[in-house]
């Protein structure tokens, strides 16, 4: 953690419903489930994937017939970016699907009543 911002406050947007929230309410977000294992999936395992794949595709060609050999190691290169750009492309797709945005699940407690108190004697 950052250390100028140790114990500062987080700030999140959040989409809510709720018509009585009001700016210092204190509130529970969460995301969905399913939203969480889909993005961990494509966020790890599709750049891994196609990695293996296309450097399993590479170790199967013929090693006599190309002029630099073994091709596992660059089409395995070349399976990760293509992973990565499919990231990207996925989250730039995803970007406004409100099911994958946090959403205020509940109010746990009310903005505190602030009073100004002044500190000078006059």
């Amino acid at each position: 953690m950052d250390s100028q911002r140790a114990g500062a406050r987080a700030r999140v947007r959040a989409m809510s419903d709720d018509a009585t929230l009001v700016c210092g309410d204190q509130v529970v977000v969460g995301i969905p489930e399913g939203a969480l294992v889909r993005g961990a999936v494509m966020l790890y395992l599709m750049p891994l994937i196609l990695m293996f794949l296309a450097a399993l595709l590479g170790a199967a060609l013929p090693a006599g017939s190309l002029p630099g050999g073994d091709l596992s190691a660059p089409l395995g290169v070349a399976g990760l970016v293509i992973g990565f750009l499919i990231n990207r492309w996925y989250s730039h797709t995803h970007a406004s699907d409100p099911s994958l945005h946090p959403q205020v699940m509940r109010k746990v407690a009310a903005a505190p009543v602030v009073q100004t108190v002044s500190l000078c004697h006059h």
